[in-house]
């Protein structure tokens, strides 16, 4: 008799025993586990809201506003990142031979955002120290960044049976699209908008 893989247990699975979840992916309900990540991405887009505010005094009224503002703009972000970065890995990571295995990808990716969920504690031990900024919350982040790729590399190795050097490289190469993309936008945008600018004064 199968027992049913769930949610907890996809969590320990990531942070601890990544074969774990390879092992036991045909256990898991998908249909009933992507919702529960769903709400994964809602903890973890507070917890960077809340990090955001902690670490830049001093606090008004429209503080709480901002926060809304700021959980649903990063929850909306994780919710298409997750999704994305699921298909992405799913795509540069499978054989040709083999099956898709994107949907156990795409739980992989939003379930590993848990670890975001460490921001609003950290800053609140920052903020203990009299350790604040912009500069600050943005290296919280990075930090977290880096954790949550190399637990998700680790889960990667694990269910596409490769080594865990490869899986790596894929996912730091697959995050950098979210970083040079709209980098690049921007950037393209600025220089068009001088030009414009330019040619009318």
């Amino acid at each position: 008799m199968n027992v049913r893989f769930g949610s907890l247990d996809i969590l320990v699975a990531i942070f601890s025993n990544p074969h774990n979840f390879t092992m036991n992916r045909y256990n898991i309900d998908v249909n009933e586990i992507r919702p529960k990540g769903t709400l994964v991405s809602l903890l973890a887009a507070l917890n960077l809201a809340v990090s955001g505010i902690y670490l830049n005094p001093p606090y008004a009224p429209s503080s709480y506003e901002l926060l809304f503002v700021a959980m649903l703009s990063n929850f909306l972000f994780l919710e298409i990142f997750s999704f994305l970065m699921g298909v992405l890995i799913d795509y540069k990571t499978r054989r040709e031979d083999s099956i898709s295995l994107v949907q156990y990808n795409i739980i992989l990716t939003k379930y590993g955002l848990s670890v975001f969920a460490l921001s609003a504690p950290l800053s609140v031990i920052l903020l203990s120290m009299n350790i604040t900024g912009p500069l600050n919350y943005v290296m919280v982040v990075l930090a977290l960044i880096l954790l949550y790729l190399w637990f998700l590399s680790r889960a990667i190795a694990s269910l596409y049976d490769t080594d865990e050097r490869r899986a790596l490289k894929v996912a730091f190469s697959t995050f950098s699209y979210f970083v040079f993309i709209p980098l690049s936008f921007y950037l393209y945008l600025f220089t068009t908008i001088i030009e414009i600018k330019g040619v009318q004064f």
